[in-house]
């Protein structure tokens, strides 16, 4: 299963990169990607007890910044114009999905035969 969601992840990362072309619809897959990651952070919550110390600290900072994030998103006032527009919609968010890619693949290296 772990493999199937870091394969999956990594796929749709490459195709949001790529996506950012047209600006557009690299926000598109940005949506795309970061449901996927939050129902694959989901998933990986049920397997919690089979992971060491830092593989756990890692998912929490993952869950600890998505939140954050989320909670500004929906109570901020960021409209799209300029650098903070840029930073807060584009940015952040890619930066929690490479983030949330390295934790899915130091998961997948240590635990990828757990299903």
């Amino acid at each position: 299963m772990i493999r199937i969601l870091s394969l999956s992840n990594r796929l749709l990362l490459i195709a949001t990169i790529s996506l950012y072309a047209t600006i557009i619809f690299g926000l598109y897959a940005q949506v795309l990607l970061g449901g996927y990651q939050v129902l694959a952070a989901l998933l990986l919550i049920f397997l919690w007890k089979n992971y060491g110390k830092k593989e756990k600290n890692m998912l929490i900072i993952y869950w600890g910044i998505t939140l954050v994030y989320g909670i500004l998103s929906i109570i901020g006032n960021f409209s799209m114009n300029g650098f903070w527009g840029i930073l807060f919609w584009i940015i952040i968010p890619i930066s929690i999905a490479v983030y949330f890619t390295y934790v899915l693949e130091i998961i997948k290296k240590s635990y990828g035969n757990i299903k």
